[in-house]
């Protein structure tokens, strides 16, 4: 049996804040009475504030102990005024400021009331109510009754002349956990967010709820995912048309929780609530359909390398490691005729008691599944939930024989008009090391890269000239220098490196769940390398000097009367870590797309032929399209083919993963790519990208439409 291939924590846990702050504080002595103590402390801003706790302790060295012993004991009352009753009082009716009372004493803490909800900014008071049996008093008849001062930090002691010794105290609390807010819902694995034709989620689904104040802290994952319908307070309720579902929970978190959605959920559109300790959020929209496939990735995001396995459940990756053979271990690029599993979440529902484990190890050949691997169809010889893992589904299925190879070829799968997220694989011919699509990286192979990221760092430095067209008419020329050192990675993706910076192969499309196209790279730190501060192109139109800046792309030219197809050397003099750069590239003749034409439409379950004259080398089609009423929220293709063939069809299953809307644009790009080498770089690569013809969103005129 496999592993359980789930996801990832992507919402950010709450941070817990300590309030630990006395501005003044008063002792208080009654003749005849007990001694007890009073203290005030001021919450910081932020906040609310909960959990509040009073810690006491036995010294003021550091580190402080909590105390034990009798210098605490009873109960500790909180005034918002100070109170100058007898310990007796506090224990009877609630004097005038009175909130709340603590719990007895435990370990040296007394904890107040989880309902207990501090303001922030505010002064509050604490006294105790018991004798503190082990401090005596002995000063003058002067000092009976009141005994006033003040304070910074934790409780300071009165003078060693008064023979008292007063415990030192801090007050602690965390972040009032507001109503539970709901920001999104989305597959579990395709992580597709709300808006988006394929965003519903598939009766028998894993799903994520992703928000805020959803659940503890700290995450907690259920002893035995999806078998109850609560976990650490959290719960969930579907509601589709009056019928009520509550999903089985994997793990909650403040920022994001995980559940199964049953099987016998009703299709149709309806609303979500999360409740948290008792508090309810506000409904958010759900559509619950009967398939929708979401492919499990190898960073959690949906996109980037997808989670394919061989028989043995090693991983398909871009180069086979040493250890190769079993569960977790990669094993390198695929090869036509392998048998391959994909794993995924969303396939359809079961019959029978999903928490049961009804389904599970079921064909289901009555689903219209298809799956595209690198725009060619794959055979699929099995289609139905794991043998192992309520809720995951496994699509086995054959590599063909005709596949493009690279380290990014893309795979998605179709169900119907549903199509799944985009991600992509390593496939090479005769060898388990893929080879690189990008021309970038032609001095290098998969298999260096892989060392380098699996040794901890890798440094690149990367030159952009670009020409594109903002609208009317207009072109503009920029330029983006970015050299940097790349030390720390999401873990787990090391080995897979390759396939997030090679290009997808030529005859091949992608579709991205957002206007913003290419897969997030998993970095975690980075650091910009010095490799001097100008840089000279120099092309048919002569030379220009330009400036490293940010490592964002800078407009040098407002008319775009600079790059124009030709030949281009870029230098520059090096700085303290790259050495000196000198770049070759050409930028290739433009092409004139034909048609679709301006202010035309395509439908998308019939795909998208593109057709152009001219040109030479790569061309980019991308097909843009917003979702009805805001171009906040979008989808993209990106195709890339030879400017020789003329024509290319964008596919019906890339289209129809895209909105349908009025909104959308067509634009027809050539871009070149070669290497250089540079001491202090591991990678150095030139690029040039050049819109040159299009109309609607992303080309900045005319219009087009998706129906």
């Amino acid at each position: 049996m496999a592993p359980l291939l789930l996801l990832a924590v992507t919402g950010a846990p709450a941070t817990a804040q300590v309030v630990e702050q006395s501005t003044a504080g008063t002792s208080t002595f009654q003749p005849g009475g007990n001694f007890f103590l009073g203290w005030t402390f001021t919450t910081p801003t932020g906040g609310p504030w909960s959990n509040i706790t009073l810690t006491i302790y036995t010294t003021a060295a550091t580190p402080k102990a909590p105390a034990s012993g009798p210098e605490a004991l009873g109960s500790a009352f909180l005034f918002t005024q100070p109170y100058t009753g007898t310990p007796a009082g506090l224990s009877g009716s609630t004097p005038p400021g009175f909130v709340a009372s603590s719990s007895s004493l435990s370990g040296g803490a007394y904890v107040f009331p989880a309902s207990l909800v501090l303001n922030p900014n505010t002064q509050y008071w604490v006294y105790e109510n018991a004798p503190f049996t082990q401090i005596s008093f002995s000063g003058p008849a002067s000092n009976a009754g009141y005994l006033a001062m003040s304070a910074t930090g934790d409780f300071v002691p009165p003078p060693p002349a008064l023979g008292m010794n007063v415990p030192n105290y801090s007050i602690g609390g965390s972040v009032a956990a507001a109503d539970p807010s709901i920001t999104n819902v989305a597959n579990a694995a395709s992580n597709i967010g709300a808006g988006l034709p394929n965003s519903g989620i598939a009766q028998g689904a894993i799903f994520i709820v992703q928000g805020n104040g959803l659940g503890p802290a700290n995450i907690v994952f259920a002893p035995s995912a999806f078998q109850s319908a609560s976990l650490s307070g959290t719960s969930i309720t579907v509601n589709i048309g009056g019928t009520i579902a509550n999903p089985l929970m994997y793990y909650s978190s403040s920022g994001q929780i995980a559940a199964l959605l049953p099987s016998n959920t009703p299709t149709g559109q309806g609303n979500i609530t999360v409740t948290y300790n008792g508090n309810s959020s506000g409904s958010f929209p759900i559509t619950v359909v009967t398939n929708n496939l979401g492919v499990f990735s190898i960073d959690s995001s949906g996109g980037g390398p997808g989670i394919v396995t061989y028989a043995d459940y090693s991983l398909v990756s871009p180069v086979k490691a040493a250890n190769c053979g079993g569960p977790d271990t990669t094993c390198g690029a695929a090869n036509s005729n392998d048998t391959l599993t994909l794993w995924a979440t969303g396939l359809g529902p079961v019959n029978g008691n999903d928490a049961s484990g009804a389904g599970l190890g079921e064909n289901m050949p009555q689903i219209p599944l298809t799956l595209w691997l690198g725009g060619v169809q794959a055979t699929v010889t099995y289609q139905g939930r794991s043998g192992c893992c309520i809720g995951e589904d496994q699509i086995i299925f054959t590599v063909p024989n005709n596949v493009p190879t690279g380290c990014a070829v893309p795979l998605v799968v179709q169900i119907g008009s549903q199509i799944s997220n985009s991600t992509v694989i390593p496939v090479a011919n005769g060898s388990r090391n893929c080879s690189f699509v990008s021309e970038e990286f032609a001095p290098v192979t998969s298999q260096q890269i892989t060392q380098l990221v699996e040794a901890g760092s890798i440094s690149a430095g990367t030159i952009k000239l670009n020409h594109y067209s903002d609208g009317g008419g207009v072109f503009e020329d920029d330029a983006k220098f970015q050299f940097i050192d790349i030390t720390g990675f999401v873990p787990g993706t090391q080995p897979f490196i390759a396939s997030w910076v090679d290009d997808q192969p030529a005859g091949t499309c992608v579709a991205y769940p957002s206007l913003n196209t290419g897969f997030n790279f998993p970095a975690t730190a980075a650091t910009q390398l010095s490799a001097g501060s100008t840089f000279t192109a120099t092309g048919p139109n002569g030379s220009v000097n330009l400036a490293v800046g940010s490592g964002s792309l800078t407009e040098f030219n407002n008319t775009g009367s600079f790059l124009v197809p030709g030949a281009y050397t870029v230098t520059g003099g090096g700085g303290t870590q790259v050495g000196p750069v000198s770049a070759n590239i050409a930028i290739p003749a433009a092409a004139t797309m034909t048609s679709p034409s301006n202010n035309g439409s395509a439908t998308r379950a019939n795909g998208l032929t593109v057709n152009w004259t001219g040109g030479a080398g790569m061309l980019q089609i991308e097909v843009n399209s917003c979702s009805p009423g805001s171009c906040n929220n979008g989808a993209a293709a990106i195709c890339y083919v030879p400017a020789s063939l003329g024509t290319f069809t964008v596919p019906a299953y890339v289209l129809e993963a895209l909105p349908a809307g009025t909104a959308a644009g067509v634009v027809l790009s050539s871009y070149s790519e070669a290497s250089y080498t540079a001491t202090g770089l591991n990678v150095g690569g030139i690029q040039t990208f050049s819109s040159v013809s299009g109309f609607g969103y992303g080309w900045g005129s005319g219009g087009f439409a998706l129906q």
